[in-house]
């Protein structure tokens, strides 16, 4: 394997233009992922509401009733909207990655199809993602106007839904070239998303962390994305330019090195399938 990929010259990082070249094809695989998802399903692209409603009302009822947290602006609903703010960022991300790890293997048959951009596959899981985020982000922001009310800090929503999509796209590029090569992949990202959701505080508010372990949420992506939705949606402050920037040249970096490695190895996938 280690000569297979040794073997395959390095695309430039400027092939990732490429992906606009293609994005009509994009945009129809981006369809056609949304709707075959819930293809023959009784209550079809409503599940697309229904899923993050869902696993908002369970983690609501665990952590607001049984366990008794309050967290959250004041008033009925609070911790929902907390909670709501938190999870859509971390479902779109986690939804793409564990589906990446599989997205080569599962189009075997467009790997040996050499005019077939195979980047585009992993892009469309993003892409399809962030249309689930945004209808869900749709009804938050329907819920926050009639309770706490919506602020100018808004228009930030964008521009952190950029960085996301950056570094989701490369870690998607990164796991789905990987997914060919180690097949255990598919089975243990599930761990290992896990985990990272309960090291970042989706579930909970960073402020409820001890301040020696604080620290640990500056080198954790999601963190940011988490903090600065909740800041922009519940609090109406918009993130710190630093950081903003700090975490917007790390997303560039992930989206460039998942790239180069997508480009570097693909040639091999034929071999491996």
């Amino acid at each position: 394997m280690v000569s297979q990929l040794g073997s395959v010259k390095a695309h430039p990082l400027a092939d990732m233009r490429g992906l606009a070249r293609h994005r009509d094809l994009l945009v129809s695989w981006t369809v056609r992922d949304l709707q075959v998802r819930y293809q023959g399903s009784f209550l079809g692209n409503a599940w697309a509401v229904l899923h993050p409603l869902a696993t908002l009302a369970v983690y609501t009822f665990v952590f607001s009733v049984v366990l008794n947290l309050r967290f959250g602006p004041p008033g009925h609903g609070g911790f929902a909207l907390f909670l709501m703010a938190g999870l859509l960022p971390w479902l779109a991300f986690a939804e793409t990655v564990q589906r990446a790890t599989t997205v080569i293997t599962g189009n075997a048959n467009l790997v040996k199809k050499v005019v077939f951009p195979l980047e585009v596959l992993p892009a469309s899981l993003v892409a399809s993602s962030l249309v689930n985020m945004v209808i869900g982000l749709a009804i938050l922001l329907v819920a926050v106007a009639c309770t706490v009310g919506l602020t100018p800090a808004l228009a930030w929503l964008p521009v952190i839904a950029l960085v996301q999509v950056a570094f989701t796209l490369g870690v998607a590029w990164l796991l789905a070239s990987l997914g060919v090569f180690v097949r255990d992949l598919a089975m243990g990202i599930g761990l290992v998303l896990n985990i990272v959701l309960y090291l970042s505080p989706i579930l909970y508010p960073a402020a409820a962390v001890p301040a020696a372990w604080r620290w640990l949420f500056t080198f954790n992506p999601i963190a940011f994305w988490v903090e600065t939705y909740r800041g922009a949606i519940l609090d109406g402050v918009g993130p710190a330019l630093g950081p903003l920037a700090a975490h917007g040249a790390l997303a560039l970096a992930v989206m460039a090195l998942g790239w180069a490695w997508f480009a570097r190895t693909r040639r091999a996938f034929a071999d491996v399938l």
